[in-house]
């Protein structure tokens, strides 16, 4: 019945042909019913589906109105459908939903949105839509599913890992970064034109660790090359972090060597905020 249920929304229009039931099988898909029947949260790191591509492959071309609402691809779909199945008319408090997903963006012909890529969201019931989080979710607690895809960048497993304790960034801020973790040699850049993109690219050439920290609002200034071949190692990092007292301090500290008489404004702060400085501490505060 939960099959049935879920596939209303799932398997749409030309996609539900006679053997359907079977194609589903193959994605090892009702198993994981069990991950989400009783759970309070789900935590998802996968890939979505691109408009107008069917939800048993993501790669056959379809009408675009039967790409599923939920678009989460794979046999992982069909669990956040089971999970939001318990959530709709009728049913449980919507309110109580949370099926939260990272973006892992995934195989080539998964669909790519800079609102989602690289960062959680959570799904809302009322707008059937994700909405992108400020930073990373509730720390898992209670009964919860942690599930997703079969292969992951090293975004992603970072991403995981900084659900049960600090991020990346904040390991690096806090002073407590945990090497043993790392793909190491790792280069952290910022991916924008010239040097940071050209370092990004011989650092995936010679097989090493590659992350490019953005704060608010500065992925706009990520090259075009680093958007299409580096994008995996895009990390971002909330605000707060980045305006809090640690990086503030070192700000300061560093203006007094920099920031000099007359250049001394009452504006100078939001003068270096705009070179999109404060990110850049990321790269070198830990850097050997």
């Amino acid at each position: 019945k939960a099959l049935d249920k879920a596939a209303e929304c799932r398997v749409l229009g030309s996609q539900m042909t006679k053997d359907w039931r079977d194609r589903v099988a193959a994605m090892a898909a009702r198993r994981n019913f069990l991950q989400v029947r009783r759970a309070d949260a789900v935590y998802v790191v996968g890939w979505r589906l691109a408009q107008g591509r069917d939800q048993f492959t993501g790669k056959s071309e379809i009408d675009p109105r039967e790409t599923p609402a939920l678009d989460v691809g794979g046999g992982t779909g069909w669990a956040c459908q089971w999970y939001v199945d318990r959530f709709a008319s009728g049913g449980e408090d919507p309110a109580l939903c949370k099926l939260y997903f990272f973006d892992d963006a995934g195989p080539p012909w998964a669909r790519k949105d800079p609102a989602t890529e690289g960062k959680w969201s959570r799904w809302s019931v009322a707008s059937q839509t994700w909405e992108p989080l400020p930073g990373k979710p509730p720390k898992p607690s209670g009964l919860y599913a942690g599930i997703g895809a079969t292969r992951l960048s090293s975004r992603a497993e970072r991403a995981i890992r900084g659900l049960y304790g600090l991020v990346l960034a904040e390991q690096i801020v806090m002073g407590k970064l945990d090497r043993s973790r790392l793909e190491l040699p790792m280069l952290l850049s910022g991916a924008c034109d010239g040097a940071d993109e050209t370092f990004g690219e011989m650092a995936m050439e010679h097989k090493h660790g590659l992350v490019h920290f953005f704060g608010p609002g500065d992925e706009e200034w990520a090259s075009a090359k680093a958007r299409e071949d580096q994008h995996s190692a895009f990390e971002h990092v909330v605000k707060e972090l980045l305006d809090g007292d640690i990086v503030s301090q070192a700000f300061d500290r560093a203006a007094e060597s920099r920031v000099l008489g007359s250049q001394m404004t009452k504006d100078w702060r939001d003068r270096v905020a705009a070179m999109a400085a404060r990110r850049n501490f990321l790269q070198v505060r830990r850097a050997d």
